[in-house]
């Protein structure tokens, strides 16, 4: 049942990361050992019950980690021994540089160039056959859809029935709309795994171009259900449609998912699919999903909030999204890549391949790649508003923060953005234009009328940050406090309050419990640690500040202050020896212009502490 869908595309992916390389699933798995461990909220899918991310601008989910048994063609060491024992006769000239660049190519995530590196390779040694079929894999993944073809019918030529060179060839007849073509590629396929999955759910869309609703090759697996129930509203067969599912249904082929209730949505049937949302509402962690969708049903003209095709073209776009975003979810970024690129070379105008493909370049730290897609998203898309922003934070990243802030400006005019004017006060904030900061800040709190949402509660920390450095306390404390009313726990805004009490003499018992709250949710937070410990020695209890001070420095060695404070508790116990130690390396650490600072640091390195003001708690409160 839902285990075909699993198998299938499993196969697919493995095949997909063997033609690849080993090189880029290991660079994978570097990354998702680093990555080890976190968990992202987000619209979950779950692939064996064929679940797929819904029409979402950047999903994030949590993906299990598939590890596939790619091969090398070649290994780097080996390339280095031949050349270091001068066995060049075993490569052909050039084949070593450009082999090596294509790998380094291609280990960072640049596919285009990767691929036209390996296009020279395989020109050297045109009888390697693993080698053509990375060429063919690469090239569709970097965008090269042309060399892509070529090597896929090089590939048919000896093997023509090898399923992935013909589903590249079927993806390039679809994209020329020459759909007679397309099924003769289908055709040939060599049934099993991969194309059982797919070719039933491309030949159905191949046949609503003639208006016919051929779903006998379709299972039951909840994407070939979704896209029935897609077929059955493009023809007007909506009762064909729903009596086949009804009948899977019956006979409980089909467990309640949210591409189901879609199915049922689509299909008209709207209490039940309002049931069934509702009944799956908290299983699958599509709340904000499901949420839309119910406010869809419930409204005067019930319409799906959701991509739904009006020709044959966008359907077969549609088909090949879907397939790459199971393959996401199932931790397969480079197949999913591939099958992206085919969604948006088959309808070029198709917008959401084009942010799932953004996407997949920011997970792989390629924003670059990420921005040159999104900056195609035309201002008519509803998808443009937060492609705009996500452009100008890379920008921001990448040191061009005028442009960056250019586009957020264009944004605001264009759309009147609530949310480009917020990432606007934020660049500001960080570029230390604080009174600008100020400004934005303002007009935006002021804009909701004194009602700010539960969701922009960090517009009270971000401004009362900026009243600080501004040097306005009073007012940085009442918006720090405002912002704790909505969350009471935040490790930040506790320590943001309790070391600027601590060190103004104010408030000190409750900078305590603030910050003694805050070392609880972030134990590891060297900022929060050295917070707790200064506030200790600032109510005269310097041995215990060393503990916490102690602990702020493994985790902040080079930071200056944390070492200055530690250095100060250690003189007040008399060790003195290691006081003028951590004295120095906070000397050490100063910024070359600090002068000021460095003159305190300098004499207390001479002289010690002479003069300490301790304000204990019940002194000043």
């Amino acid at each position: 049942m839902q285990k075909h869908l699993f198998r299938a595309l499993l196969l697919l992916s493995l095949g997909l990361t063997m033609a690849i390389g080993a090189g880029s699933n290991l660079f994978k798995e570097k990354k998702n050992q680093q990555q080890s461990g976190t968990t992202v909220t987000a619209p979950q899918v779950i692939a064996e019950t064929g679940e797929t991310a819904e029409s979402i601008p950047y999903p994030t989910v949590t993906k299990p980690v598939i590890k596939a048994n790619g091969q090398v063609l070649i290994s780097q060491s080996d390339i280095r021994n031949m050349i270091a024992n001068n066995r060049t006769s075993m490569i052909r000239p050039g084949f070593a540089g450009y082999y090596l660049a294509g790998r380094h190519a291609q280990m960072n995530e640049d596919w285009a160039t990767a691929s036209s590196y390996f296009d020279l390779v395989a020109g050297k040694d045109p009888k390697n056959e693993e080698l053509k079929r990375r060429t063919m894999v690469v090239a569709l993944g970097g965008g090269d859809f042309d060399l892509a073809t070529r090597y896929a019918r090089i590939i048919t030529n000896n093997h023509p029935n090898d399923p992935l060179p013909q589903l590249f060839l079927t993806a390039n007849a679809l994209k020329n709309k020459n759909y007679k073509e397309a099924q003769k590629h289908l055709n040939a396929m060599e049934p099993g795994g991969m194309t059982n999955f797919v070719v039933p759910l491309i030949n159905a869309w191949l046949g609503s171009e003639n208006g016919q609703f051929d779903i006998a090759g379709l299972q039951y697996d909840a994407i070939h259900i979704y896209h029935i129930a897609l077929i059955g509203k493009l023809l007007g067969k909506e009762d064909k449609a729903l009596s086949f599912i009804s009948k899977k249904a019956d006979l409980g082929h089909l467990s309640p998912s949210l591409k189901l209730a879609d199915s049922l949505f689509i299909l008209g049937e709207h209490e039940k699919a309002e049931k069934m949302y509702n009944s799956i509402y908290k299983d699958e962690n599509n709340e904000d999903l499901i949420a839309k969708r119910l406010f869809a049903l419930n409204s005067q003209n019930p319409t799906p909030p959701f991509n739904m095709p009006e020709t044959t073209q966008e359907g077969l776009a549609l088909a090949f999204l879907d397939l790459a975003r199971i393959l996401y979810v199932q931790n397969s970024l480079d197949s999913a890549r591939i099958f992206g690129y085919i969604s948006t070379e088959i309808h070029p105008d198709f917008i959401e391949p084009k942010v799932f493909l953004a996407q997949i370049f920011i997970e792989t730290d390629r924003h670059d790649f990420a921005v040159k897609i999104l900056r195609t998203i035309p201002v008519t898309s509803s998808y443009f508003e937060e492609s705009q922003i996500k452009i100008a934070s890379f920008l921001e990243e990448d040191g061009q923060t005028e442009q960056a802030i250019y586009i957020l400006n264009n944004l605001i005019e264009i759309k009147n953005s609530k949310d480009a004017k917020i990432l606007l006060a934020d660049m500001k904030r960080r570029a230390e234009q604080y009174d600008m900061a100020l400004d934005t800040y303002n007009n935006i709190i002021d804009s909701y009328k004194g009602s700010v949402p539960d969701d922009k509660w960090y517009l009270f920390y971000s401004r009362g940050i900026v009243y600080e450095q501004l040097n306005q306390w009073d007012e940085a404390e009442a918006d720090l406090e405002k912002a704790l009313t909505y969350r009471p726990n935040d490790p930040y805004i506790l320590n943001y309050l309790g070391y600027g009490w601590a060190v103004r003499d104010i408030n000190l018992s409750k900078s305590l419990e603030y910050l003694e709250k805050a070392v609880i949710e972030l134990p590891y937070d060297g900022h929060i640690s050295d917070s707790l410990g200064w506030t200790l020695f600032k109510l005269g209890r310097y041995q215990e500040a060393i503990g916490p001070l102690e602990k702020a420095i493994t985790y902040l060695p080079y930071d200056s202050e944390v070492n200055e404070h530690l250095g100060d508790a250690y003189w007040m116990v008399n060790r003195k020896r290691e006081a003028r130690f951590q004295w120095q390396r906070a000397y050490n650490h100063l910024a070359e212009n600090n002068d000021e600072a460095k003159e305190v640091l300098r004499m207390k390195i001479l002289k010690g502490i002479e003069d300490t003001s301790v304000i204990a708690a019940e002194n000043k409160i």
